[in-house]
């Protein structure tokens, strides 16, 4: 019996002081050294502060090439005008108001070509053609007053090619235009061209829409620096 105490004893012993303290099996231990705490009350509104910060930027920056193309000055050449045209160009331009901004200049050319109605025997007949063109719808006419074979024709457009003459023929006809001829004309003719300095792209657009008015003139961009 004694020994049987002593056997008991010194199991109860060895199980409180050793197996005790034993981790148990397969529980990996923790490593506090490497353990880093992290501040998570700053991150989300770092990352709301920069994107409101870049969200003002974009509104407040306005777009440089809306400003640019507006401000933006151009230099026209319009022509070539003679006749009538001529004095309906001078008062279409003279309503844009622009000032020393607007130059003209007279071209002499050699040979041309023409939309014309053969010369006619007095200024009666020529009273009569220029009421039926009107009623036609055909506005744009010049009677050629000078003496000479052609003395009381009638011009209906004068142009640098042939294509473009060929153009306002065909354009006339439909118009019932049956006496219209197109050819050179040969003898020295003087048209006006019209320069524009420094206007805004509104004026630019104005004449553009000004120049479908006038078939068979062109509107062109040229170097400002041409100009002065």
């Amino acid at each position: 019996m004694l020994l049987l105490a002593n056997v008991t004893f010194f199991a109860v012993t060895e199980f409180e002081l050793g197996w005790g303290e034993k981790s148990p099996q397969g529980e990996r231990p923790l490593h506090p050294e490497l353990i880093q705490l992290r501040d998570t009350h700053n991150v989300e509104p770092r990352a709301l502060s920069t994107a409101k910060r870049v969200d003002k930027i974009t509104k407040r920056s306005p777009d440089p090439s809306v400003n640019s193309e507006k401000n933006k000055l151009f230099c026209l050449e319009w022509g070539d005008f003679s006749g009538e045209n001529l004095k309906k160009t001078i008062l279409e331009l003279s309503k844009l108001k622009l000032g020393d901004k607007l130059q003209q200049r007279e071209i002499e050319q050699g040979t041309g070509f023409w939309v014309y109605m053969p010369p006619l025997k007095n200024r009666t007949r020529v009273k009569m053609k220029i009421h039926e063109l009107k009623n036609l719808g055909v506005h744009e006419y010049y009677v050629i007053s000078d003496k000479g074979k052609w003395k009381n024709a009638i011009s209906l457009g004068i142009f640098k090619t042939q294509a473009a003459a060929q153009n306002l023929h065909e354009k006339l006809k439909t118009q019932g235009v049956r006496s219209a001829r197109t050819g050179e004309r040969a003898s020295k003719l003087i048209s006006t061209q019209f320069i524009l300095n420094g206007v805004r792209m509104e004026i630019k657009d104005k004449l553009i829409g000004l120049q479908k008015n006038f078939k068979g003139s062109e509107l062109n961009d040229i170097p400002c620096t041409l100009t002065k």
